[in-house]
């Protein structure tokens, strides 16, 4: 049985990260699988909806669909929220057969910024990959560290969890071989981490995170090109996941790319079907005016003061 989980849902309304306003729902939401993605078969819908349930939203549904597309389907109005190409990596050969899909000028760079980082840590990256039950609590805490101090934490709560349910929650999948975590260190100064919890044998790309101080070191980079060499390494994954969303970090690490998008389906309302209409012209308008930014060189600006208050 497809595996659908209720969850309060907001809609935003935002120019930038300046949230106007949430439009709040209760659904049920299922999440693709790389596996369902691969085969291009997923749940397309709930068998019953519960009665305080508004709809329900599928996240990385396979196939194309235009960003922000409206249709009617029975009952429900079908909302395309996000439209993009979900990266993965293919694990089944060689590091080095790896590094071939990179331009030699992209290897020479980060060839580059690793020798750079390795002379400034005093010769040597250290790179720390767990995965055993006693080393989760050590890895969590270091993680923690620099999750605290990023930016998507900080202005968003989005960084790795907090508290001893979600510690509890990784040493009891470390115990069933179900998490890696990797850590970059100065020293013993951790520096950035990567979460990945473990489906089968693809391992998922969860939480990234790097202290800011450490920007011009591009160590999310550099930690992500390190753990791979671990995960080619072990031969334990068939894949790593990139998940939902879409970046030009993950379209440059993947090897395969596969249209995708995350639908959204609310009871046919007239309340329902204002906001999803003003939520499309919103999000087209805040798109334009963008790009219009962009091309004076305002974007960057008018989001960094954005971001300030």
């Amino acid at each position: 049985m497809p595996e659908w989980t209720p969850q309060e849902f907001e809609l935003k309304f935002q120019l930038s990260d300046l949230v106007l306003f949430r439009g709040g729902f209760t659904i049920l939401t299922h999440g693709c699988t790389l596996d369902e993605i691969l085969a291009g078969r997923y749940p397309a819908r709930p068998d019953a909806l519960p009665p305080d349930c508004s709809g329900y939203l599928v996240r990385s549904a396979p196939g194309p669909s235009p960003r922000y597309a409206l249709a009617t389907a029975g009952e429900f109005l079908c909302y395309t929220l996000l439209s993009y190409s979900h990266c993965y990596i293919d694990l089944s050969g060689s590091f080095l057969d790896y590094q071939d899909k990179f331009s030699s000028k992209s290897r020479s760079t980060i060839r580059r910024k690793l020798k750079k980082f390795a002379t400034h840590c005093g010769g040597q990256i250290s790179l720390r990959r767990y995965s055993f039950p006693f080393e989760m609590e050590d890895f969590y805490r270091h993680a923690r560290s620099v999750s605290m101090r990023t930016y998507q934490e900080r202005r968003w709560d989005l960084g790795l969890p907090e508290g001893q349910d979600f510690l509890a929650h990784v040493t009891a999948a470390a115990e069933r071989d179900e998490v890696r975590g990797y850590l970059l260190f100065d020293g013993r100064r951790p520096t950035a981490y990567l979460y990945c919890p473990v489906a089968g044998t693809t391992l998922l790309y969860s939480h990234l995170g790097f202290d800011p101080e450490y920007a011009e070191w591009s160590v999310g980079t550099l930690l992500l090109w390190s753990s791979l060499e671990s995960m080619f390494d072990e031969k334990r994954f068939a894949y790593l996941d990139f998940t939902e969303g879409d970046s030009a970090q993950k379209r440059m690490f993947s090897t395969h790319q596969i249209p995708c998008h995350n639908r959204l389906a609310l009871r046919n309302t007239t309340r329902n079907s204002l906001l999803l209409h003003a939520h499309g012209r919103l999000e087209t308008l805040a798109e334009r005016a963008g790009r219009l930014l962009d091309r004076f060189g305002l974007k960057s600006t008018i989001k960094h003061h954005l971001r300030g208050t």
